[in-house]
C-alpha cells in the first residue's frame, strides 16, 4: 500500500507541477489562469483522495486528504489557528491565499515546496526549469 501511495504522491506532484507551467506559459501571454485548471486539480484530486476535493477542504478549513496533503484541521478544538507562528502577517496571508488555491496547511506547502527545490537542483538547478530535457510527464 505505501509503494502505491508514492506513485501516486508522485503523480500528484507532477501535475501540479505541470499545472503551475501552464499558468505561467498563460501568464506569459497576459490572461489570467485559465477556469479548467481547477476543474483539472479537483478532479485529480477528489480521483487521488477518494472523492476529497480543494473546495471541500477549504469548505471545512482543513487539508485536503492524504496522500496530497494531510486531512488536519486548520483549526484547534477551541477554534484558534493551528498555524499563527508566521514571522509577519504578510507571509501567513500569503500561506492562506496557497490554501485557498491547493488546499494544502502550511506544513504540506512547506513539504511540497522543498519537493520541488529538490526536483530543480536534480536537473538545471533553475525553478521553472529551463534546460532542455524533456518533462518527465
Amino acid at each position: 500500500m505505501t509503494e502505491r501511495n508514492d506513485e501516486v504522491a508522485e503523480a500528484a506532484r507532477r501535475l501540479q507541477e505541470g499545472v503551475a507551467r501552464i499558468n505561467e506559459d498563460f501568464a506569459r501571454l497576459g490572461h489570467t489562469q485559465i477556469h479548467t485548471t481547477a476543474a483539472l486539480r479537483d478532479f485529480f484530486a477528489g480521483f487521488m483522495t477518494n472523492g476529497d476535493t480543494v473546495a471541500k477542504a477549504v469548505e471545512e478549513k482543513r487539508c485536503i486528504r492524504e496522500p496530497i496533503g494531510c486531512g488536519e484541521a486548520l483549526l484547534n478544538e477551541d477554534g484558534s489557528r493551528r498555524f499563527d507562528s508566521f514571522p509577519d502577517r504578510d507571509t501567513a496571508q500569503l500561506y492562506e491565499a496557497e490554501w485557498q488555491i491547493t488546499g494544502l496547511c502550511p506544513n504540506c506547502q512547506d513539504r511540497v515546496q522543498a519537493t520541488a527545490e529538490e526536483l530543480a537542483d536534480e536537473c538545471c538547478g533553475n525553478s521553472p526549469c529551463t534546460c532542455e530535457e524533456e518533462p518527465a510527464f
